[in-house]
């Protein structure tokens, strides 16, 4: 009888895994490039878009079913697993709208991914930074010189020189004086591409999912002051609070040109 239990156990949990492998499988797909058409994208992808987004009207921006991100050219190939998601960590594509009819079909001028498809805490978020951050680094892909790669958006100018480096940024976000909320952890170039990555600490920025007292209208000395006497660091390195957003689009002068090549097209 226990040997029959132990079976139809295992036989159920291998029957749940299936699902969960099945579900995974199903993931929709999206490939795509800038300066794609909006029925190229279609074409290539899995994941069915809305009429409005195909027609090139405005509003279709944001998909927060989870699906495997594609983004395939001549100059930078990557594949995020664990895309799209419901609150904040859903996938934004900028497409260029069509006001009428005339106007030539819409492309993708931008995207923004998060990659992890949840909150991460610190470590797992750094790690999954380190990786894009050596992935795009390996298909030729430079820092731009014209801009500070670590930069802390809210409190830059109060950062230690030491802060600059990836390899700090840990110490930066477990520093409680420090409060740091969201950092800029690179910003690359290659041709006509441009990527960043930021990182985002969610509770410090918008304010906790669970602990209602925790107002953002206080003073950031305040709720810095709260989280010093609340929380070790070890709860600093385990909460899952971390969202990455990776951004790609056209640099600046292709995205001026391109614009202009439009207008003209449109007239």
């Amino acid at each position: 009888m226990k040997r029959m239990r132990k079976i139809i156990l295992c036989g159920i949990f291998l029957a749940q895994a299936c699902i969960v492998a099945s579900a995974d499988e199903a993931k929709p797909v999206i490939e795509l490039r800038i300066d794609a058409t909006v029925s190229e994208v279609q074409a290539k992808s899995t994941f069915q878009f809305a009429p409005e987004f195909l027609q090139g009207i405005p509003g279709k921006e944001f998909i927060n079913k989870p699906h495997v991100l594609v983004y395939k050219d001549d100059d930078l190939y990557f594949r995020i697993e664990d895309a799209g998601g419901a609150f904040s960590r859903f996938t934004q594509l900028g497409y260029v709208s069509r006001w009428k009819k005339t106007d030539p079909e819409s492309t993708i001028d931008h995207f923004t991914v998060h990659p992890g498809g949840k909150f991460l805490d610190l470590p797992t978020a750094l790690a999954r930074a380190k990786q894009l951050r050596d992935d795009f680094l390996s298909q030729g892909f430079v820092m731009s010189p014209n801009v500070k790669q670590i930069h802390f958006m809210e409190k830059d100018t109060f950062a230690p020189a030491n802060l600059h480096q990836f390899e700090n940024l840990e110490t930066a976000f477990l520093d409680s004086f420090f409060f740091a909320k969201t950092a800029r952890v690179f910003y690359m170039e290659k041709n006509k591409l441009e990527v960043r990555l930021e990182l985002a600490n969610y509770r410090r920025r918008w304010g906790s999912l669970t602990d209602r007292t925790d107002d953002t209208s206080l003073f950031d000395e305040e709720r810095a002051a709260t989280e010093l006497n609340t929380m070790k660091q070890s709860d600093l390195l385990a909460e899952p609070v971390y969202l990455l957003s990776l951004v790609v689009g056209g640099t600046n002068e292709w995205t001026h040109k391109r614009w202009e090549q439009r207008s003209t097209l449109s007239k």
